[in-house]
This record gives structure tokens, sequence and C-alpha cells, in this order.
């Protein structure tokens, strides 16, 4: 007797797969990022150089924009997750398409589906991390002042 697949019983299993493979490449970063003590562990880190589009003079302090950006980037990527597979059957529905055409465009839906959230989670961590680089920095140059002044 052959084994058939049936359609949804294969896009589950690569969701779940895709699933699998998007929270263990997401506590790796996590882990990578605090326990190599990233980016300072490969040499100086410049803010300024490294983030070139990164504007120290506007608006709020530096740390503070970062922590929201990174917090929200977390918060978008949690979301994203839940709101994408409702965003794509809305999508379907409206230009009255038949689901996952063919395999490779729902292949591509489910890479997606994957890549996007650990990507944004991968980026607010990234910037939790430099905002946490700055404050230490900051402490620092505080104690260096403090012991010159006396």
């Amino acid at each position: 007797m052959q084994l058939r697949w049936q359609w949804p019983f294969r896009f589950r299993l690569l969701a779940g797969v895709t699933f699998v493979i998007s929270i263990l490449t997401f506590a790796g970063f996590f882990h990578f990022t605090h326990l190599s003590r990233w980016p300072v562990s490969f040499g100086s880190f410049n803010v300024w150089t490294n983030l070139p589009v990164l504007d120290p003079t506007s608006g709020v302090d530096i740390v503070l924009r970062l922590t929201r950006e990174g917090r929200s980037n977390i918060g978008f990527a949690l979301l994203s997750a839940f709101l994408m597979p409702i965003l794509i059957q809305i999508t379907m529905l409206t230009l009255r398409l038949e689901q996952f055409q063919s395999a490779q465009s729902a292949a591509w839906i489910i890479i997606m589906w994957g890549v996007l959230p650990t990507f944004l989670a991968m980026r607010g961590i990234a910037m939790l991390r430099i905002a946490e680089l700055i404050i230490e920095k900051r402490h620092s140059n505080n104690a260096h002042s403090m012991l010159q002044m006396a």
C-alpha cells in the first residue's frame, strides 16, 4: 500500500519544521549575543560606524530609543507569527485565489512565515544588546570621571 501525503498534511508538517527552525535560530542568537558578549568580544564596537543611519541627536536619548525599537521589533515578531496566516488567508479570499495553487508558492509563503518573525526578533535582540553596551560604557565613563575628580 502506497502512502500518499495529502496537501494539508504536508503544509502543516512544513510549517511545523519551519517554526522549530526559527525558534532554534532565535534561541541560538540570543545565547550567542549574551554568552559571547557580542559585539564587544570581536574587538571594538563603534555605534556610529556600525549604525550610520542612527542619529543620536534627534529626539529622545539613544538608549531609550534603541530599547523602545528593540522591544517593538520583538513584539512585532510575536504578532507577525500569528497575524501572517490571517493576512495570507484574507489576501487569498480577496484576490479569489485558490489557496496554495502550486507547491512552490506554498513553500515561499511558509518560508516567509518563518523568516520574517525570526528576523524581527533577532534585530530586536541586537538593538537591546547595543543599548546595554551603551549603558555599560556610560557607567564606566561616569566612574572614571568620578575617580579623576577625587
